[in-house]
């Protein structure tokens, strides 16, 4: 009778082992279909007089389209729009292929990422908290400026509102209004934004 206890246990518990490896064998194959595959391009260049070699990560344009209540319905249904139809591969989020990237700089040793423009697609707050969240938890320094995209905002596109009024948005990744400047021993990087 104990004998059969026993087995009757050891089955159910196998059942709900079976059970517990199919659901995480479905997550990983579903969480690997839904990030993208991501393959950098390295380049060398050499720059004589340098002390010492330098990794930098670059990218821009991921247009990132994260908005939420504290933006304007208009730019709302802009943003869902291009986010759906422009700035998606293979129906992944422009966030999660972002994600995904910085992610990829973390694994790397990196002396400096460079955010080069376009990283956000609109000066909607939910994505610029995004890009500084994700930006100030990473180990490395980084340089953000401003493509045509970062700071527009509705129909507000290269105009003086959307200079003066959207661009300064950025004030926390891009720390000023006109240029950044990253500072080594021997290199400096210099970063200028967009100006009217």
């Amino acid at each position: 009778m104990k004998l059969l206890k026993k087995n009757k246990y050891s089955i159910v518990n196998l059942i709900i082992i079976l059970i517990v490896i199919v659901a995480a064998s479905a997550a990983v194959y579903i969480f690997k279909r839904r990030l993208p595959e991501i393959e950098i391009k390295a380049e060398t260049v050499e720059i004589e007089g340098l002390k010492k070699n330098y990794n930098i990560f670059f990218l821009s344009d991921s247009h990132i389209c994260l908005t939420d209540e504290r933006d304007d319905s208009a730019v709302i249904e802009k943003e869902q729009l291009r986010s759906a139809i422009l700035f998606t591969t293979e129906r992944i989020e422009s966030w999660r292929t972002f994600d995904a990237l910085i992610k990829k700089a973390k694994g790397t040793k990196q002396d400096l990422v460079i955010l080069g423009g376009d990283i956000i697609d609109s000066a909607m707050y939910a994505s610029i908290e995004y890009v500084k969240k994700t930006m100030d938890s990473q180990p490395y320094p980084y340089l953000y400026y401003s493509g045509n995209h970062d700071f527009e905002y509705g129909t507000e596109y290269y105009t003086s509102t959307a200079f003066s009024k959207y661009l300064p948005r950025l004030s926390e990744l891009n720390r000023t209004k006109s240029y950044q400047v990253k500072e080594f021993e021997d290199l400096i990087i210099f970063a200028t934004q967009l100006q009217i």
